[in-house]
């Protein structure tokens, strides 16, 4: 189950995922967590949102020809 967060006035989501997960880059993780708020893009203070579980990372299963030997 996700956890909660409160923003700071003037957040914006790739902050909160910098912040949570370590990369802004996974933003869109939060957007899915938080359906409601998809239409924000600066916070006001004090909103409850859910934080996603930081993904696995992933695992290259087929490799290039250069890191096959």
């Amino acid at each position: 189950m996700p956890s909660k967060k409160t923003t700071r006035q003037g957040q914006a989501w790739d902050q909160l995922a910098k912040e949570s997960l370590g990369n802004e880059k996974l933003l869109g993780l939060f957007l899915a967590e938080n359906p409601d708020e998809m239409d924000t893009v600066i916070f006001g203070g004090d909103v409850r949102v859910a934080i996603p579980d930081k993904p696995e990372k992933a695992v290259a299963t087929v490799l290039p020809p250069w890191e096959r030997m």
